[in-house]
C-alpha cells in the first residue's frame, strides 16, 4: 500500500497549495462506501470464489477509508480519488469435500488521478473528458482447512500496479440546489490489467460551501496477482459530504 498512499498524500498536499497559488477552486469529499465484493482467484488448489453482500461486508470489514479531491481553473481540472478497504471472512471451499473451510483476507487500495478538460458547459449541463491513471495495491491471504490431517493449504499473493485511464463526467444541475452526476472510466484494455468503473449520484447543495451526495458505484478489476488470474468486482451505494472553497 505504500506507493498508493504516497500518491494520495502528494495529491492532497499539492491540491490546496495549487488552488491558492493559481487561484483555482478546491473541493474535497469524504464518503462512506460499503461495497459488495465478488472475488475469484484461479489458485493451484482450485478456483477460490466468494462474494460478500453489502450487509455482510459491514460485519467483515476491518478498516476502510475513502476520499476524493478536485482543483479547477476554468475548463481545466485535476481530480483524485482514494479508497482503502480491509475485508476478511469465510468463503465457499473449492474441490468439494477436500476442504472444510476457506478464510480470505483481502486488502485493496486504489488511487485514481485525472486531468480533466471541460468540453461543454451551460446552465443545464457540464461535460468533462478526463485522462489519467489508477494505482492499485492488493493483498490476498487465503487459508484452506482440509478434511484430512496435514492437508491444510495457504495462499498469499500481492501486487502493486498502475493502469492508464480514459474517463468522462456529466454534471446536470436542476431544481435550484439539486444536481445529478454520472462518471465512468476504463483502462488497461490493451493488456492483462483491465479496470473500469461507473458512478451515478444525486446531490444537494446546502450553501456555496457544503453539499451532500447519494450515489451508486461499481468498480471492476481483472488482472494477474502472483501469476494467478484474479477478478474483483466492488459495487454498492455510497454517501458523501463535500466542501468547496
Amino acid at each position: 500500500m505504500k506507493k498508493t498512499s504516497w500518491l494520495l498524500i502528494a495529491f492532497l498536499t499539492a491540491a490546496p497549495a495549487a488552488a491558492q497559488a493559481q487561484e483555482w477552486s478546491f473541493s474535497g469529499t469524504i464518503y462512506g462506501w460499503v461495497p459488495g465484493i465478488d472475488l475469484t482467484v484461479d489458485s493451484p488448489f482450485g478456483s477460490l470464489e466468494g462474494g460478500k453482500s453489502n450487509e455482510s461486508v459491514l460485519e467483515s470489514i476491518d478498516m476502510a477509508f475513502m476520499a476524493s479531491a478536485e482543483i479547477r481553473n476554468g475548463r481545466w481540472g485535476l481530480l483524485g480519488d482514494f479508497i482503502y478497504a480491509d475485508l476478511s471472512g469465510d468463503r465457499d471451499t473449492p474441490r468439494g469435500l477436500a476442504f472444510s473451510d476457506l478464510k480470505i483476507d483481502t486488502k485493496i487500495a486504489a488511487f485514481s488521478g485525472y486531468a480533466a478538460y471541460r468540453l461543454a458547459e451551460n446552465e443545464n449541463i457540464a461535460f468533462d473528458l478526463a485522462g489519467g491513471f489508477r494505482a492499485f495495491t492488493v493483498d490476498i491471504d487465503a487459508k484452506l482447512t482440509a478434511t484430512r490431517p496435514g492437508g491444510n493449504r495457504k495462499l498469499s499473493i500481492d501486487r502493486t500496479w498502475v493502469v492508464p485511464l480514459l474517463g468522462a463526467r456529466v454534471i446536470a444541475p436542476f431544481a435550484d440546489d439539486w444536481f445529478a452526476m454520472a462518471f465512468a472510466d476504463i483502462g488497461g484494455v490493451a493488456n492483462d490489467d483491465m479496470t473500469w468503473q461507473a458512478l451515478a449520484s444525486l446531490g444537494y447543495r446546502f450553501n456555496e460551501t457544503w453539499s451532500a451526495e447519494l450515489a451508486y458505484r461499481y468498480m471492476s478489476i481483472d488482472t494477474k496477482i502472483g501469476g494467478l488470474d484474479t477478478e474483483m468486482d466492488l459495487h454498492g451505494p455510497l454517501i458523501g459530504v463535500s466542501a468547496r472553497f
